[in-house]
């Protein structure tokens, strides 16, 4: 059995995370916390930060859902097998075919045999 997923245990919330303590610090201290030694001087940098933390939160929650959606199915059917032995079980009765599905059965005026040649 997989072992169960935890936020914290993606990536993305961790990267996010950072992302968001720089953009926070940019904003409290100027941009020169955040900015590349010989990078050249831009506005917004801090804003750019704080977007990128944003998305990187969107893509673990994203991530973790999918993960979580996945284990369930995984446990759920291995729970239901587990509970649950598999038997054969006949039908109650037979339903009549329905004849607006029914496919028509060729006609033997069509149909040519060796005899008829």
């Amino acid at each position: 059995m997989p072992a169960r997923p935890a936020w914290y245990k993606n990536t993305y919330f961790w990267i996010a995370a950072a992302l968001l303590l720089l953009s926070i610090s940019a904003f409290l201290r100027g941009p020169d916390v955040i900015r590349d030694p010989g990078q050249k001087r831009e506005g917004g940098l801090a804003l750019w930060y704080l977007v990128a933390s944003v998305v990187m939160y969107v893509n673990g929650w994203l991530s973790h859902q999918q993960t979580v959606r996945l284990y369930r199915e995984m446990v759920g059917d291995a729970e239901t097998a587990e509970s649950k032995p598999t038997e054969a079980k006949a039908p109650d009765a037979i339903a009549p075919p329905n004849p607006a599905t029914a496919v028509p059965e060729p006609s033997t005026e069509s149909q040519t045999t060796e005899e008829t040649r």
